[in-house]
């Protein structure tokens, strides 16, 4: 169920599932929930975030468009997954979550929130700090020391990305074996090309969808266009009609003053 809802994998389904299986719930009760629940997470976090986050920067990068990867591995006094859903049962530890960064980067009015620490302010003022010299000259840090180490672009042959923890690091090829797993062995064991080895290009179809959808944005320009230019006649017809007969009340007013 999990690979036909999250993936488009469907050929040689039982082949895959055993895969995944072997790779993630290996050696473990499968009637056991806290045993169960972490590679569960593991194995979600690596098909729907980690190999789509992979494929979205490679193809960024084939374009020669600057590309900066990083990963918020810092778990702080707050947590969205904790502020969504409570306090986690005991046998299981959340860790970092998806969108925790906004925790530090935007001073967020959430019910539940507790209050941050020291070492919290510390990585907000960093997250901020990298995020504003990103706004303000297109790339982080501006200033490299030992605090802000270098973030190095992204390349296919390096895969660099920067990991936002206590500590700022560098590192490259983030979690190689899982996105090998399902960006390649997966969809090779499944019949299907593998979207690395894809062409970058847009279809027929594509290309005459966005033609047309161009078209009639242009269309829609033109006739308000010519609406604004109607408004624009009636509105000085309509002003030079006012002074008009206003120039002829004034007139008569004079002559009338005039003969008595």
């Amino acid at each position: 169920m999990f690979i036909l809802t999250t993936t488009n994998i469907r050929g040689n389904v039982d082949s895959v599932s055993e895969t995944i299986i072997f790779e993630y719930f290996n050696r473990i009760s499968h009637s056991n929930v806290s045993q169960i629940l972490q590679p569960f997470i593991n194995m979600s976090t690596d098909a729907m975030f980690v190999a789509c986050n992979d494929m979205t920067v490679h193809s960024y990068a084939a374009t020669g468009a600057p590309v900066h990867m990083y990963t918020f591995e810092y778990r702080g006094e707050n947590s969205m997954v904790e502020i969504q859903y409570g306090t986690p049962v005991a046998y299981f530890d959340p860790g970092v979550s998806h969108g925790d960064e906004l925790l530090y980067l935007f001073s967020l009015d959430v019910e539940g929130l507790r209050q941050p620490s020291l070492l919290d302010n510390l990585v907000s003022g960093r997250v901020v700090s990298l995020w504003t010299d990103f706004a303000k000259f297109g790339e982080a840090p501006q200033f490299i020391n030992y605090e802000y180490p270098r973030w190095e672009p992204y390349k296919p042959e390096n895969q660099a990305y920067y990991r936002i923890e206590r500590d700022l690091k560098s590192g490259t090829f983030y979690k190689q074996r899982a996105v090998d797993m399902w960006t390649r062995h997966l969809p090779s064991l499944a019949g299907m090309t593998t979207p690395t080895n894809s062409p970058l290009t847009q279809s027929k179809h594509s290309e005459s969808l966005y033609r047309t959808l161009a078209w009639a944005m242009v269309s829609v320009s033109i006739a308000l266009l010519v609406v604004v230019i109607v408004l624009l006649v009636v509105l000085y017809n309509q002003k030079r009609s006012q002074s008009f007969k206003a120039n002829t009340e004034n007139q008569s007013r004079l002559s009338g003053s005039t003969l008595y």
